[in-house]
């Protein structure tokens, strides 16, 4: 059961934040994703496949991959990109195909424990789901448990399966499809706000700090990313954090490329303390670059003035514009992928393949 839940919670995770290459148009995301998220919803990412052009994405990355100076590393970095292109062009072709045009992720960090991690939705907007299925979940739904066997049932219900719910299709546990047929009654303003804030970005991750900061298992995945020598506060355990109501995290893919940050406060002088907060951490960050190679730390230095937090009403913006993700970060990209090993080929959704294992694997 464990392994389903990991493989489950990894699958859906990735669905959603490797598949960044699409445009958004703005969404009523009131209407579609209310029903789904209650008090247990830690995140909820939206990610449109309706204005998707594969062919920008992928001359940005290879004119990214172009500027590593050592051309073996090179070669291969361009192969394995080349061959994650073309995974999640023949992916999102077929999602087109069958009639899909967006789809959400509502996350319940909590959930996962009792088998219900949150799921996938995807609005049908008049298409038939049965192929909508068949993409998304390839393997089809479990066949019913075998009576004889205890465990059976239990075990199917933690087994990825899909179903249609209203006027979407939804993809999660057994268990968590049980729970998102019955519409929530914990209306969640915070959430809905923070997806109509993402504007017409590409994809889309909205939370509320709060929450993550008390959930122990956010807790737990965050600091073991952490060596015992290195910083050992979570993130959002500042008290700065509790005055935030949500936060919108949205980018848009090539051609024009950007990114926003909007961070919503409970009233303008939380905002203006936290956007001092925010500052006096870049600094920090900037100051200590001091200790890396001279040209990391003039990128660091760039990237942090280009990114300087500012205040409007209630809320603090972070924004990048096109200029700033092809000169900064753009660079700082193909920095990190000249000291790090070319990545293994990506599968259709961006997961990792290898030679043991088919293509269409089972699960989310």
């Amino acid at each position: 059961m464990e392994a389903h839940l990991k493989k489950i919670s990894w699958r859906m995770i990735l669905a959603a934040l490797l598949a960044i290459a699409m445009s958004r148009q703005t969404a009523r995301a009131d209407s579609v994703i209310a029903p789904f998220v209650d008090a247990q919803t830690s995140a909820v990412v939206h990610v449109d496949f309706s204005q998707l052009d594969m062919d920008q994405l992928d001359a940005w990355v290879q004119k990214s991959i172009a500027q590593i100076s050592d051309p073996t590393l090179r070669d291969q970095q361009q192969q394995n990109s080349r061959k994650s292109i073309e995974s999640m062009r023949t992916w999102i072709n077929k999602f087109k195909t069958a009639g899909g045009k967006d789809l959400y992720v509502a996350i319940s960090l909590a959930g996962i424990i009792q088998g219900s991690p949150g799921g996938m939705i995807i609005p049908l907007n008049g298409a038939d789901p049965a192929p909508l299925a068949k993409v998304i979940n390839p393997s089809g739904n479990p066949p019913p448990p075998d009576p004889n066997d205890p465990n059976a049932a239990q075990q199917q219900r933690m087994m990825p399966q899909t179903a249609v719910v209203g006027n979407a299709l939804v993809m999660s546990t057994g268990a968590g499809i049980d729970k998102m047929k019955t519409p929530s009654s914990q209306p969640r303003q915070d959430l809905t706000d923070a997806l109509a804030a993402g504007g017409d970005s590409t994809l889309h991750l909205v939370f509320t700090p709060a929450s993550l900061k008390d959930n122990p298992l956010f807790g737990a995945m965050v600091m073991s990313r952490f060596h015992s020598s290195q910083q050992q506060q979570p993130p959002f355990s500042d008290p700065h954090w509790d005055s935030v109501t949500w936060m919108s995290v949205s980018f848009v893919a090539p051609p024009k490329e950007s990114g926003n940050c909007t961070i919503q406060c409970k009233d303008s002088d939380s905002a203006t303390a936290l956007a001092d907060y925010l500052n006096q951490q870049m600094q920090d960050a900037k100051n200590g670059a001091t200790s890396r190679p001279a040209a990391d730390a003039d990128d660091i230095a760039k990237l942090i003035d280009a990114a300087k937090p500012t205040v409007s009403g209630t809320q603090v913006v972070v924004s990048l514009d096109q200029n700033t993700i092809d000169n900064v970060v753009g660079p700082m990209l193909t920095k990190q992928m000249s000291h790090a090993p070319a990545p293994a080929p990506a599968g259709p959704m961006g997961q990792p393949t290898d030679n043991s294992a088919p293509a269409d694997n089972n699960g989310m």
